[in-house]
């Protein structure tokens, strides 16, 4: 829908000049990035954030949809040690699927075996068997079998997978700008006992994004949004904490009087002759 804003016309091809580009050098570029960049945070930052910011809110959404932010980030963690116990595997057979068959072909050539010779030849060692192992790791490294969900899970499984999953086929965006299925539902269902994570990133940013969107559109609203910019502002202060230290005076919720009209700031802070307002 937006590339005509970027891709040249018919008569701008026959006049490409040197403005034109220099224009969409700049402009592409930043769009791309403002529709297309997710929440550039680690695991370990966006899990502070739900426990900071959702967790408090534990019973309401217990109550309200059956599941919370502390039972999804279990799960969450679960899938991603699934995850990397399967990496693990796939690391493993594959350092022993390539010793094989270097090994082989190695033998392969100093005895000048042809193509149909090695092929029977290889029938007799263990790399079919390894070989098998190896290509059914790469096809399970980001497939969950929701059965061992349940099984690890019982109680609130069925709602994450209900909250968290999409079919494929599902979800349609019209525009580039349109948000896609996946900010909200990370995990592909492929069958009724497998889903697959493209990305463990995915599942920790949606458990963030789905329960603040479940807040600030709910009663709850005003109290969740307080508690989040207290939070915030303790965050703030900690991280400057950290820079000056005791040698500076630190002012929450301060407020600066400008021309007779107050401003409030999070923070002010005073470093000698310094003053620094957040």
């Amino acid at each position: 829908a937006y590339l005509d804003l970027f891709w040249p016309n018919p008569k701008e091809i026959v006049e490409f000049s040197d403005e034109w580009h220099r224009a969409r050098k700049v402009a592409m570029p930043v769009f791309l990035h403002y529709f297309n960049t997710g929440l550039l945070a680690t695991i370990e930052q966006v899990k502070d954030r739900i426990q900071v910011y959702l967790s408090p809110f534990d019973e309401y959404f217990s109550e309200q949809i059956g599941i919370n932010p502390t039972q999804s980030l279990q799960i969450a963690d679960w899938i991603g040690l699934s995850i990397k116990e399967a990496m693990d595997n796939l690391a493993g057979v594959a350092k022993e699927e390539q010793d094989l068959r270097l090994d082989f072909l190695g033998e392969m050539r100093e005895k000048g075996w042809s193509i149909a010779e090695a092929q029977k030849a290889i029938q007799s060692t263990n790399y079919p068997r390894v070989f098998q192992q190896y290509s059914s790791s790469i096809n399970a490294l980001s497939i969950i079998t929701i059965m061992d969900m349940i099984m690890a899970f019982p109680e609130s499984v069925e709602v994450f997978l209900e909250s968290f999953t999409v079919s494929r086929g599902t979800g349609e965006i019209e525009y580039p700008t349109d948000e896609g299925i996946f900010e909200e539902r990370p995990l592909v269902l492929l069958n009724d006992n497998e889903v697959m994570c493209y990305s463990i990133n995915a599942v920790y940013n949606s458990i963030l994004r789905v329960f603040h969107e479940h807040l600030v559109n709910g009663d709850l609203k005003e109290e969740y949004l307080s508690h989040r910019s207290k939070q915030s502002e303790i965050e703030i202060e900690n991280c400057f904490k950290n820079i000056y230290g005791q040698g500076a005076i630190y002012f929450p919720k301060a407020h600066v009087n400008i021309i007779g009209k107050l401003y409030e700031q999070d923070l002010i802070i005073k470093y000698g002759r310094v003053l620094i307002a957040v």
